[in-house]
């Protein structure tokens, strides 16, 4: 999906989008990660701004269930003990901006810039493990108490919509990488599952 001439060209269409959200068009923008999304870091010297950009995967999130997920975020800022990127409001009020290509919908969204980095794979990881585990309960406990505001709408996640024929990422079965005996093996997994 995200391959290097598509990370090109999504580069040069994000451009004008900046500033929606109050950059220059002159902006660097560099990629940060790739993963079911693209995640850019665009720095803005004129501006002296650093933003961070999340370039959703096309046609998979609506924009109702990234808004959805946008509210979640600003409750959870709201209560002010967790640091977290924080969605940015548009140039029109908004917080999603959206690439349209003939049918394809490719949303963005734009969070403050969170300065931090990654463990080191190579040191000791207790203590990160810690701090992972206090926030993955605080937001766990946030969840619990947390009254959905009308209109949230989230995917369901469950053995069907995760690994089933339907599955939100397709259908593993069609993985061309699979032989016939990994295909029995996973089809007995899923069932006993």
């Amino acid at each position: 999906m995200f391959n290097d001439e598509y990370l090109t060209t999504l580069t040069l269409k994000l451009r004008p989008l900046l500033p929606r959200w109050g950059l220059s068009e002159g902006a660097e923008i560099g990629l940060l990660t790739v993963s079911e999304n693209a995640t850019f870091l665009v720095s803005d010297k004129m501006t002296q701004r650093k933003i961070v950009l999340r370039v959703h995967r096309p046609n998979y999130s609506s924009a109702v269930e990234i808004h959805s997920e946008l509210m979640w975020l600003n409750a959870l800022h709201a209560r002010g003990d967790i640091n977290i990127a924080v969605p940015l409001v548009l140039d029109d009020g908004t917080c999603i901006a959206s690439l349209i290509d003939g049918e394809t919908v490719t949303h963005v969204v734009g969070f403050t810039f969170v300065a931090g980095s990654e463990p080191d794979t190579g040191s000791h990881l207790t203590g990160w493990y810690h701090a992972l585990g206090r926030v993955a309960g605080e937001l766990h406990r946030h969840s619990e108490g947390w009254v959905k505001p009308e209109g949230f709408h989230r995917k369901v996640w469950n053995t069907e919509t995760i690994i089933g024929r339907h599955a939100w990422w397709g259908d593993w079965r069609k993985m061309t990488q699979l032989s016939a005996d990994d295909i029995t093996l996973l089809e007995a997994v899923e069932a006993t599952v």
